[in-house]
């Protein structure tokens, strides 16, 4: 019996460790998006910050959803508190869906009304280090996720590797913009995320 407890509290600290990476990673990758995309007026990397931010508040439900279901069962919850953390993982797909929302907005009025983006290279920099980091936290978070059966733990791992692909996604855009002349593919590759989040 002793060993059981012992078991879930090791399972409880893995879940607690990996939300609580989750949420720090964000909030950092989140600041220096914005950062990049206030000095770069890159429209798909505003974009990428805003979807940064929704995954701020997505880790954070993540964290305080483990917390809340590692909470014993009592009168007014006779089999737990698990349930919560299934919530957890439909109010992060809401985020994703409003983000979609808004990336569109964006993209088709920089595409109507036109834009310049400057100062690329710091936009490189971050957007690089931001897939990677995503790809590896995302990994990290998801596999936490499977060995302790938290629903929202492997909810948010799929977030980040989304976040993966859409810093990847953004980076080439960038990329795009400073060697070619194409200047529209930053809105246009904008509007190619917001139509991939809402299908996944």
């Amino acid at each position: 019996m002793p060993h059981e407890n012992a078991r879930i509290s090791s399972a409880d600290a893995a879940k607690f460790r990996a939300a609580a990476v989750s949420v720090g990673f964000n909030l950092i990758s989140t600041i220096l998006k914005l950062f990049a995309a206030l000095l770069t007026h890159s429209v798909s990397l505003f974009s990428e910050a805003i979807h940064s931010a929704t995954d701020v508040v997505a880790s954070s439900i993540a964290y305080f959803s483990v917390k809340a279901a590692s909470v014993p069962a009592d009168d007014e919850h006779p089999f737990g508190h698990g349930k919560i953390e299934s919530l957890a993982g439909f109010a992060e797909s809401i985020f994703l869906l409003l983000t979609m929302g808004f990336i569109a907005n964006e993209a088709i009025k920089r595409l109507m009304h036109g834009g310049e983006v400057h100062q690329l290279g710091t936009g490189l920099v971050i957007m690089g280090l931001s897939a990677v980091g995503s790809l590896a936290v995302g990994l990290y978070v998801q596999k936490a996720g499977k060995e302790t059966r938290s629903l929202a733990l492997q909810s948010n791992g799929q977030h980040l590797m989304v976040d993966c692909i859409t810093s990847s996604g953004v980076l080439l855009a960038l990329v795009i913009v400073r060697y070619t002349s194409w200047k529209n593919a930053d809105p246009v590759l904008a509007l190619v995320f917001a139509a991939w989040i809402g299908f996944n």
